[in-house]
């Protein structure tokens, strides 16, 4: 299995693998990145490419080192790509996405679009708890990407729907603010 990647991933993530195996998986990945870098390997992007293609069964092993790991060693489009992997499961992806905003130091590393999609995950999660979250992580984030207010005034959260509106600064934003208030 020497070079396919996706073929020793599959092994690994097999469904009739127990779970401490599986947690080797995230183990090999790491060690076989590192590896691929310190001897300058071809093979890195490919890896990377195989590792993309099993981020959802990965990320359920271990979030918050396959968080790491991908902050660490994949580019920003490759991140945004993972994210993208990951939406056939919005609970995982909701996941991944919270542990990567979590774990990023200073918010403007987060770009708007991934603010968008945590929000719009929170929303539209069906937990409640997770609705009434929204307000605090937009004043956390400090990032009012505009479709933030349409998640927010479809699914009726209207603390953080105000709350846009209100940091929108329009006239009409204002407006809708208090009335969304009262």
């Amino acid at each position: 299995m020497k070079r396919d990647y996706d073929k020793c991933l599959a092994k690994y993530l097999d469904q009739y693998t127990p779970h401490k195996t599986k947690r080797k998986a995230i183990q090999w990945v790491l060690t076989t990145t590192k590896q691929k870098i310190a001897n300058k390997d071809e093979g890195l992007e490919s890896f990377k490419k195989s590792v993309l293609n099993k981020v959802g069964h990965l990320v359920i092993i271990d979030p918050e080192k396959m968080t790491n790991f991908i902050k660490t060693y994949f580019k920003k489009d490759e991140i945004k790509m993972a994210i993208n992997k990951l939406s056939d499961t919005p609970q995982v992806q909701l996941v991944f996405v919270e542990s990567f905003i979590n774990e990023t130091k200073g918010m403007q590393q987060i770009d708007d679009d991934i603010v968008e999609i945590y929000i719009k995950l929170l929303a539209e999660s069906g937990v409640k708890a997770n609705k009434k979250k929204i307000l605090k992580e937009l004043q956390r984030l400090g990032r009012y990407p505009p479709k933030c207010i349409e998640v927010c005034e479809k699914v009726r959260v209207k603390d953080a729907w105000a709350y846009l509106e209100e940091m929108r600064g329009t006239r009409e934003g204002l407006k809708k603010a208090i009335d969304l208030r009262f």
